[in-house]
């Protein structure tokens, strides 16, 4: 007997999977088998993609496939629905489609339009059985897990990946570094690059991260508001958030110290300071524009640190053959 989903009815059993209202049990196991499992991310382009030309991304892409397997069969061609690409045979374990196509959104009040690309890949065979057994046994986080994983591995061999198309298969784990939109105050589009203990914490929940990004649905907010859910929730909300937390533990401490998020900040910059030396290193690191911003969160230095950084001056204007000494001035207690 063969039980066939296509499109939405496919969606539909599988959130029946989901929701655990599937009894297996009806099946005999030892002999059943997924003959085909499909799996797609629709990646939404901006207006200002439409400069990126999409034919040349689908070229280049066409070519890295045909020079590294001689075996897949990839072209891409227009169609009056939008473009096209098809990497592999139909009958192949890993078959991969490219669609230009428009999607709609339900947003409950509205209806957003969406154009992009459809990244499909289809699994059968052999390959579709090696995820099967954790579906079965509804382990559906390490079934889910698997198949992302593999999603991810078989298009970055597919796709050139420096494109606007393709950059959410350039993961935060990877690149080691997120974007921050300082337009208020600071150069748009600044990044902020990840620690040795960050790197370390995306490394070990890189399924969870990869999966969260793939099913989210690309107009979607991570964190929303709670009046509007279809709304991002806005920084101030968060701040508010956390100053509540810092000043309950403030509370506790000796002296009670006025600490809040921002004293993070102030202390990050500080610190960074005096290890660099570097002021304007610490401005472009920070993202401000003008010096005098970074200046004025660089806290007093003590007699002994500014001691210790007027000898370095001078051992450097000595080696540079400078015929003058920089002498400290004590403040009084």
């Amino acid at each position: 007997m063969t039980v066939k989903f296509s499109g939405e009815n496919g969606k539909y059993f599988y959130s029946l999977v989901q929701k655990k209202l599937i009894d297996w049990c009806i099946f005999d196991l030892s002999c059943t088998n997924l003959g085909r499992f499909d799996f797609y991310y629709f990646q939404k382009s901006n207006p200002i993609d439409q400069d990126d030309f999409p034919e040349s991304f689908l070229e280049n892409s066409c070519e890295k496939v045909n020079s590294k397997s001689k075996r897949k069969k990839t072209s891409w061609k227009r169609t009056p629905r939008g473009l096209i690409m098809r990497i592999g045979n139909r009958s192949n374990s890993n078959y991969s489609r490219l669609y230009q196509k428009t999607k709609k959104i339900n947003h409950g009040v509205y209806d957003e339009m969406n154009r992009g690309f459809k990244f499909e890949l289809e699994l059968k065979n052999q390959l579709v059985k090696s995820f099967q057994k954790f579906l079965f046994n509804n382990h559906l986080e390490e079934f889910e897990g698997r198949l992302v994983e593999h999603f991810y591995k078989h298009y970055k061999k597919c796709f050139v990946l420096d494109t606007c198309y393709t950059d959410w298969l350039k993961t935060l784990r990877e690149e080691s570094w997120i974007a921050i939109n300082r337009s208020k105050r600071g150069p748009t589009n600044h990044k902020a690059f990840l620690t040795k203990e960050g790197k370390k914490i995306i490394q070990d929940r890189k399924k969870d991260f990869e999966f969260f990004f793939l099913i989210k649905e690309p107009s979607a907010y991570v964190f929303t508001s709670e009046v509007n859910h279809y709304q991002k929730l806005r920084r101030e909300a968060i701040t508010k958030d956390v100053n509540k937390i810092m000043r309950a533990v403030s509370n506790q401490l000796s002296g009670q110290p006025n600490v809040t998020s921002h004293s993070f900040r102030i202390g990050y910059i500080t610190q960074l300071w005096k290890d660099s030396k570097d002021i304007e290193f610490v401005k472009q690191t920070i993202g401000h524009q003008r010096l005098d911003t970074t200046s004025a969160y660089v806290n007093k230095l003590s007699d002994q640190e500014r001691r210790e950084r007027i000898s370095e001056l001078n051992q450097m204007c000595s080696e540079k053959g400078l015929g003058f000494t920089l002498r400290p001035i004590i403040t009084k207690s």
